[in-house]
């Protein structure tokens, strides 16, 4: 059936796209590693050679709780760097859906029911910048 095939077709690119954003980010720290990627006032900035670290203890984090490239991650966490670096890191070994952390509570149980996490919690990053 087409729904099956689609479904087939969207695990597929799911399953390839963290490894090509994962390689992306690796060729940036090697090429630009100097250069500040995350910034935000008053804090210290997070350069793109720091990136791929930060990005590996995230994957860790999710393999060790049976998290992939198809499943979906949902984060709900206050707007900030640390949220910046959560995302990337989210979606360099999984399907990152970040959601607005000023939704009611009738806003999350819609949008968690129809993204169908994988996560039944948030899974909160340990990016330190």
């Amino acid at each position: 059936d087409s729904s099956q095939i689609k479904r087939t077709r969207m695990n597929s690119v799911a399953e390839e796209a963290p490894d090509h954003f994962h390689s992306m980010v690796l060729s940036l720290a090697t090429e630009v590693g100097e250069i500040d990627a995350i910034l935000a006032p008053g804090r210290a900035s997070l350069r793109f050679a720091d990136l791929p670290e930060v990005l590996e203890m995230v994957r860790r984090d999710l393999t060790r709780l049976g998290i992939g490239p198809t499943d979906r991650v949902a984060l709900i966490l206050p707007r900030g760097p640390e949220t910046a670096v959560c995302s990337l890191a989210v979606a360099a070994c999984a399907i990152c859906a970040p959601l607005n952390p000023d939704y009611t509570e009738d806003e999350f149980r819609r949008y968690l029911a129809k993204l169908r996490s994988s996560s039944p919690a948030v899974t909160p990053c340990a990016a330190s910048n």
